[in-house]
């Protein structure tokens, strides 16, 4: 398929520019992120049944030579690819560097008090008393939280239940 020569050929701008290679760029990407991640049969149903359409219906649409579309198919494939792997490496790095900085499941899990461990208040608060309970449990909040910060998140989670 030869374009007359005649034919402008257009732009990368004017070839690019469209929903229709929008929605190819976004089927590409999909396609490349599903494959990154070992999900190789949805890529391949993508890459099969979904783009090709997508790249007929703005090839006819965009007016561009064969050879122009081509070569902009092309350099955005190799883009987009790129951009896929770097951001693979990135996510895995992202991953070991928080998992490297996550305390142990020892430390994670700090012993609270039991539900039925009554909560100690400086104070007798009626139970309708709304604003006297938050300021109450503000103090005890902060009386444990220099000390013992996931205990001070018990005893107002405690005293909220209550």
């Amino acid at each position: 398929m030869s374009a007359h020569p005649n034919t402008p050929t257009l732009s990368r701008y004017d070839v690019e520019a469209g929903s229709g290679w929008d929605h190819i760029v976004s089927l590409t990407v999909e396609a490349c992120l599903h494959r990154s991640e070992g999900r190789e049969r949805i890529a391949a149903k993508i890459v099969q049944e979904r783009l090709p359409a997508a790249i007929r219906a703005w090839s006819l649409a965009c007016g561009a030579s064969a050879a122009s579309c081509k070569e902009s198919l092309k350099a955005m494939f190799s883009r987009v690819r790129e951009q896929v792997a770097i951001a693979s490496v990135q996510r895995r790095l992202i991953l070991a560097e928080l998992t490297a900085r996550a305390p142990a499941p020892a430390e994670r899990a700090a012993p609270l008090r039991s539900a039925a461990a009554p909560v100690c208040l400086r104070e007798r608060i009626r139970f309708d008393d709304v604003s006297g309970m938050l300021d109450a449990l503000a103090g005890a909040e902060a009386d444990c939280a220099s000390s013992r910060p996931a205990e001070a998140f018990e005893t107002t989670r405690l005293a909220l239940s209550v």
